[in-house]
């Protein structure tokens, strides 16, 4: 698949977008200036790469320039873990943030910077009742995440500069493996709201189509060369407009997306998406991924929706997290819907799903406004 680089000199979604986007990674050198920043940095804050570089890092936490311990910032570069500051944004808001701060032995600093907003989200998420061994993934889950991070952020500012072919793929290979732990990381913390019945859909009117294109967009990235063909095939007649959990139907179809490629070295992979039933309230829509992959055993069909288990459990066999399938059933479960599987060794694999949305209320035109007065004052006379 042919690859894109583009450079890093324009805030892509704006400044007010940076709450939504996760952590973000600046960089810095040993005088504490900025040499570098991400594209969620860039968002965060709302200014240019150009703006950025060569500031000082005073200049952009604030106001206290330090914890509520009196630390200056100084010390805090040195080397912190989760302290809370402001973070002041091209327009002038102050956006709290949690900075971690990893220091390079005098060579300058990684920052990791997480909006306050989306850590207390996923903290709110989570019920009060916690057991020890929850506290602890919390806390690992953490410390991983916040370095792995900066490995990425990193790896992105390098991929902006010049770089020759060689330089190139090495660093693609450094994002595609930090992402791919980054992801391990974020299945175990979701595998544990699952499994706490702590995980609830959230819901709200998206058009599904945009869903299904965004997940075959992210799986085309993952193709590598031309011995497996993407493919799709969409019913006509899916609804324009659905409430459903956006994100989760993504999650899902990325992890069956990810299991056929990881398990297909040639041939074909396919996504289909049809309508199975629908009434002027409801409609239930199945999604299925094909692909030409070596299949699976029938006795093995239950077991592969469980934990780190794989159909083929040879060495030789396609690693991967072993989360994919147990958390694509935990959500669709609780979305109210179906998952299963069709397979056979030598046949191939297609996973199905079957989701039941409901159709947003029809909105009232002029038209109807006005026929719904006359039908009001006909039943008063």
């Amino acid at each position: 698949m042919a690859r894109t680089t583009t450079r890093q000199d324009a805030a892509p979604h704006g400044a007010a977008a940076g709450t939504a986007l996760g952590a973000a990674t600046i960089v810095l050198d040993a005088a504490n200036c900025v040499t570098g920043a991400d594209r969620v940095a860039l968002s965060l804050t709302g200014h240019t790469l150009t703006a950025l570089r060569g500031r000082p890092a005073a200049s952009l936490f604030g106001p206290s320039r330090g914890d509520r311990s009196g630390r200056p910032l100084a010390a805090l570069l040195q080397g912190a873990s989760g302290v809370r500051l402001a973070l002041y944004a091209a327009d002038g808001r102050r956006i709290p943030v949690r900075l971690t701060a990893i220091s390079l032995e005098g060579a300058g600093t990684v920052c990791t910077l997480e909006p306050v907003e989306t850590g207390e989200a996923r903290r709110l998420e989570r019920s009060p009742e916690r057991d020890a061994g929850d506290a602890v993934l919390d806390n690992v889950s953490h410390q991983l995440r916040t370095p792995l991070t900066g490995i990425l952020g990193m790896a992105e500012i390098l991929a902006a500069g010049e770089l020759d072919p060689a330089q190139t793929e090495q660093v693609k290979v450094i994002r595609q493996c930090g992402a791919t732990l980054l992801g391990f990381v974020d299945d175990l913390l979701d595998l544990q709201q699952l499994g706490a019945g702590e995980w609830q859909p959230s819901e709200s009117e998206l058009d599904p189509r945009g869903i299904l294109d965004e997940a075959l967009a992210r799986c085309s990235g993952r193709l590598t060369g031309d011995s497996v063909a993407l493919h799709h095939d969409f019913d006509p007649v899916l609804p324009a407009r659905v409430i459903a959990d956006g994100k989760a139907i993504g999650r899902v179809l990325d992890h069956l997306l990810a299991n056929a490629v990881q398990f297909t070295a040639t041939g074909e992979i396919r996504l289909r998406a049809v309508v199975e039933e629908e009434t002027p309230e409801r409609v239930i829509l199945r999604l299925s991924v094909r692909d030409t992959g070596a299949g699976i055993p029938p006795h093995r069909h239950e077991a592969i929706f469980e934990p780190f288990t794989r159909a083929d459990t040879s060495l030789t066999a396609p690693g991967g997290g072993g989360l994919g399938l147990t958390l694509s059933r935990g959500y669709v479960d609780r979305m109210g819907g179906r998952i299963w599987v069709d397979s056979d060794p030598g046949w191939g694999s297609e996973f199905h799903v079957t989701l039941p949305l409901t159709r947003p209320a029809p909105a009232l035109t002029d038209e109807s406004l006005v026929l719904g007065m006359a039908e009001s004052e006909a039943s008063r006379t």
